[in-house]
């Protein structure tokens, strides 16, 4: 059980860490641990490939292979980038030990991983699926993990919304703005608290 005054106590934590100078990350920073989550992705299409290669030992179009593999896991991965980056960015922005002790960041944490599971699940099973069905059918394992990354996004927002309080909801406004905000001074966010 969470307490309003915990997550609302949290949100006012994290908005001080960031009211002294922080360190902005770099493009690598932010994009690399995504890359790591979305290999998970890229090693489950090369199985399903591989699986549906041996299931049917028909002529194998290497190239053919690797350009869909490249076109499919290349759109997964933009659409991660689209999805995540504004707010990878902004929690990078939030110094490591701030993350790691952070109320809101551990329930964010556990849902991500649960979805996670449930999303590699589901295409484990519609892996198996497109490869019992027909040859080419693999082809459109990308769109499954496509429905399931936007859906499984829908519904994680939507879970984390019952602890967006209108304090924590004006708090995290104020992350945002002090982060974004790289044409002010440091003397103007002073002024602005």
């Amino acid at each position: 059980m969470v307490l309003k005054s915990e997550v609302e106590n949290d949100a006012k934590i994290i908005m001080e860490s960031l009211e002294a100078d922080y360190r902005i990350p770099t493009s690598s920073e932010i994009i690399l641990p995504l890359i790591k989550v979305m290999s998970v992705v890229y090693l489950m299409h090369v199985l399903a490939v591989i699986v549906n290669e041996f299931v049917y030992k028909d002529d194998v179009w290497l190239l053919g292979i690797g350009m869909w593999l490249f076109l499919s896991c290349g759109i997964l991965t933009g659409m991660a980038l689209i999805m995540t980056y504004g707010n990878l960015s902004l929690m990078m922005c939030i110094p490591k030990k701030v993350r790691d002790e952070s109320l809101l960041f551990a329930i964010g944490k556990r849902k991500l991983k649960v979805y996670g599971y449930v999303i590699v699940a589901i295409n484990v099973a519609v892996g198996i699926m497109l490869i019992n069905g027909d040859h080419e059918f693999i082809f459109g394992y990308g769109a499954s993990w496509f429905v399931c990354m936007l859906i499984g996004g829908i519904t994680f927002s939507m879970s984390m919304s019952r602890y967006m309080t209108p304090a924590v909801v004006a708090t995290l406004d104020k992350i945002r703005q002090v982060v974004s905000d790289s044409d002010s001074a440091p003397t103007q966010h002073a002024a602005n608290k």
